[in-house]
């Protein structure tokens, strides 16, 4: 119970009280019935795990009395006009700790997945960066400074989202079962602020839709294959004006 009192009271309400209907007050950008669901997701398509950093864990922030943000990621996929959420993590961690759940994410993941990371100017940074490019050595790992604020970062995904076009992957040994209420209870509250209220999953979620709409798309099998049939017939083919036709 003490492990508890700084919690956010959705978290309270769930663990304490077992109250699986509680949802924390309502924002403006986002409802838990746009999101569709699906138990397994695409096997092909985009995918990138965007990590929203923080440093205090559990037990100091209970030492503290104090109620700080939460190191998030989000793993994300995208196929044609739809985006498929595979992961969701939500931790307050010891920076080591930290490290280290990066680092296992990124085995599980796999080096097909791209990971971003969110991180905010200081002096420290580059030093930062370093460590995280000889851990995540082979990877496709980019950092990302924020220049707008969280609304209007969020903005893309909140469109997405509305138009029902992003799907949470439900299937039973993931992340859904654990995780579904705080994730909605977090999206739910956007845009608002206060004792109790976080962001970090909504921040992890814009940052790698943000990713994935700013990436040029590859052609698919489909135009390859119209491309080189044309091409064999002597026909002249407009060049692709994706990633791979610069």
């Amino acid at each position: 119970i003490t492990g508890l009192k700084n919690q956010d009271p959705v978290t309270v309400e769930i663990k304490l009280r077992g109250n699986f209907k509680i949802s924390a007050a309502r924002g403006t950008k986002f409802s838990r019935a746009w999101f569709g669901h699906v138990e397994i997701g695409p096997s092909r398509g985009r995918k990138v795990r965007f990590w929203d950093l923080a440093g205090i864990d559990e037990d100091i922030a209970n030492e503290k009395g104090t109620d700080p943000d939460y190191v998030a990621s989000c793993k994300m996929l995208r196929t044609t006009g739809e985006y498929f959420i595979e992961d969701v993590t939500r931790d307050r961690l010891h920076p080591n700790d930290t490290r280290r759940l990066i680092s296992h994410c990124a085995k599980v993941d796999g080096y097909g997945c791209a990971i971003r990371i969110e991180m905010e100017g200081g002096s420290h940074t580059k030093f930062v960066e370093a460590e995280f490019l000889e851990m995540l050595a082979g990877y496709d790992v980019e950092f990302i400074k924020p220049t707008r604020s969280k609304v209007v970062r969020a903005g893309g995904y909140s469109s997405a989202v509305k138009a029902r076009n992003v799907k949470l992957v439900t299937k039973p040994e993931g992340w859904y079962p654990h995780r579904s209420q705080i994730f909605y209870s977090e999206h739910e509250a956007f845009p608002r602020k206060g004792v109790g209220i976080h962001d970090d999953i909504v921040d992890a979620c814009s940052g790698a839709y943000n990713y994935l709409v700013s990436e040029e798309e590859e052609p698919t099998d489909s135009q390859l294959i119209h491309t080189a049939t044309s091409m064999s017939k002597g026909i002249e083919e407009k060049p692709w004006k994706g990633r791979w036709g610069r």
